[in-house]
């Protein structure tokens, strides 16, 4: 018994038919030669022909199009996150047989999400994750669910997949009689639609208004054809047929094989003594006492007293939770190598369970421990992208142990643990992707500061953010410390430039700011995550339609609303310059 499905339990998949076949039907379904007036109706063969070959080309029309627009001729983040929306609406209405509802659910939403955040403050990396998604979305819509690494497969069977369907494609139309594909040639298809042409030509003629203005749309339309023929390259054609060909594939993939898991009841239910028991049984209670002592240790050192001065928050926040964090990897892999085996038939399993699961408690307050350092460094100097990371790692980590945990207690198999295992790092990278990184960690900041902490006002200073990241700092233009507040100011009369928010007084001052910045003191610091390119086409009066990300477009009407504020520094590039090294030697006290 298995909850992966196998080819023969694929809906809609037989003999000679495709995997989630669109718009509901089966458009390969195949019967033999029959007498009857139902079955003289069907498409004889292995062939696709008649009504669903001219509804895959329609369809490859419209995907053709969106994407060689979209992605190959714009390519910016918002038309990224147009096509992946796209993608979404193409699958729902082309693959209406939902396989795995759940998972599609999960899927669409997640796709959904990332389309957003292209269209908020976009990056590569939410392109990835979008491309990625769909690859599964198309698999829990064809019947398969989307474990890892099953998906990976999955994409042999979408390229296959688009293979057999290219290669059953017959141009004609089928007879009812004999089933035999009959080409669209000859008089019952040439003639008529010749004549037709013919006779709306001479009606066209006789009427010299309507004759002139079709002409002169003729004129337009031929004139934009060759305008956009002109414009084809090889490359183009290679993407076209690269992204026809996918499309294909999504909707018609392969059926193959999957992993099995099996539920408790087909485990063996004969118990029998296993030799490893005293082995797992000492260990578990020998690790229960260490981690027993060591988590008194860790609360009494790092929770319940006052840090001294000199205290070394670097260390224990990175090399001390790095290591904690290895722990919590290795008690998982431990309890996956304890509960498997001939100890899974053993009659005081129930007793090793227990153990397991008071050792799993203190592998989750070695958690929380680790949770604790990570924050009592964010409270010392601020949040940095690389502490979100962080958080989201011990996340993965914790939900990989609770996985564990699941697996022994209720008896599940080590596939049943792999397919959601490999699951918990990418949701790790998906949250990541999907979620305003930059604003949560300059709101962070921000308030840190707000509250009488200028530590963390060296993460405002010493690291790279994006138009989203910049929008909190509004809140520190008013600051009372004045090197605070000046060097915020400087930095956002950067942004006021880059987003064309005030008028260019100096075309070349700003590309040292352009990736690096190397000011007097001699320091390399990035300030502004700009794409030129492809978030936005270079410095012009005004943005394209295609640049338009929805944080730089808030970011450019609140800096129009503290113009007075920023403006100095944008006039005077030396006392910008000057501002910005005094914020940074200041800060950097704290680094």
């Amino acid at each position: 018994m298995s909850n992966a499905f196998s080819p023969d339990e694929l809906p809609g998949v037989g003999v000679g038919s495709s995997v989630g076949n669109p718009v509901g039907g089966n458009a390969d379904a195949q019967v033999a030669p029959d007498s009857s007036a139902t079955a003289s109706k069907a498409i004889i063969g292995p062939v696709v022909a008649g009504p669903a070959l001219l509804l895959d080309m329609a369809m490859l029309a419209v995907w053709i199009a969106m994407t060689d627009y979209l992605i190959y001729r714009v390519g910016t983040y918002l038309t990224w996150g147009l096509c992946l929306i796209g993608t979404l609406l193409f699958l729902a209405l082309a693959k209406r047989q939902v396989g795995h509802r759940f998972a599609t659910l999960c899927m669409s939403a997640l796709l959904a999400l990332l389309a957003v955040k292209l269209l908020w403050c976009g990056s590569l990396l939410q392109i990835f994750c979008g491309l990625f998604v769909a690859l599964c979305l198309a698999m829990a819509r064809s019947g398969l669910p989307p474990f890892l690494p099953e998906v990976l497969a999955f994409g042999g069977m979408v390229i296959a997949g688009a293979a057999r369907r290219v290669s059953r494609f017959r141009f004609g139309s089928v007879s009812e009689v004999s089933g035999k594909v009959r080409p669209w040639v000859g008089s019952s298809i040439l003639l008529p639609a010749t004549l037709v042409l013919c006779f709306i030509g001479l009606f066209v003629m006789a009427n010299p208004d309507v004759a002139s203005s079709l002409a002169v749309k003729f004129r337009l339309l031929a004139d934009s054809t060759f305008k956009l023929l002109s414009k084809f390259s090889f490359g183009e054609a290679v993407f076209v047929i690269a992204s026809g060909w996918m499309m294909l594939g999504l909707l018609y993939p392969s059926a193959q094989k999957l992993m099995s898991e099996l539920v408790p009841a087909e485990f063996s239910t004969v118990k029998s003594p296993s030799k490893h028991y005293p082995v797992a049984r000492n260990t578990l209670v020998s690790l229960n006492m260490l981690f027993a002592l060591y988590l008194v240790f860790e609360f009494a050192t790092l929770w319940f007293r006052e840090l001294p001065d000199d205290f070394y928050y670097a260390g224990y926040a990175h090399q001390g939770a790095f290591w904690l964090t290895v722990a919590l990897a290795l008690s998982t892999l431990i309890l996956s190598a304890i509960f498997r085996g001939s100890l899974l038939s053993d009659p005081l399993l129930s007793r090793l369970k227990k153990l397991a699961l008071v050792w799993s408690a203190m592998n989750m307050l070695l958690a929380v421990a680790v949770y604790n350092r990570l924050f009592i460094y964010i409270d010392f100097n601020g949040m940095t992208r690389m502490r979100v990371v962080g958080l989201l790692g011990i996340a993965c980590v914790v939900a990989g142990l609770s996985l564990v945990v699941v697996k022994f207690w209720r008896g599940r198999d080590f596939v049943w643990l792999i397919h959601r295992q490999l699951w918990v790092p990418v949701l790790a990278v998906m949250i990541y992707a999907i979620i305003p990184v930059d604003w949560i960690v300059h709101e962070v900041n921000v308030r840190r500061v707000l509250e009488g902490n200028p530590a963390s006002s060296v993460q405002i200073v010493a690291h790279l953010h994006s138009a989203e990241g910049a929008l909190p700092l509004l809140k520190l233009v008013d600051h009372p410390d004045p090197i605070i507040r000046d060097g915020v100011r400087a930095l956002l009369a950067l942004w006021a430039y880059e987003l064309n928010a005030t008028p260019a007084t100096e075309e070349t001052h700003l590309s040292a700011y352009r990736g690096r910045y190397r000011p007097e003191l001699g320091h390399t610091t990035p300030w502004l995550w700009v794409e030129d390119g492809f978030s936005r086409s270079g410095r012009s009066s005004e943005i394209e339609w295609h640049s338009w990300q929805g944080a730089e477009a808030r970011l450019r009407g609140a800096l129009v609303e503290v113009q007075e504020a920023w403006q100095p520094f944008a006039d005077d590039s030396t006392l910008r310059d000057r501002t910005v090294d005094a914020f940074y030697e200041y800060a950097y006290q704290w680094y």
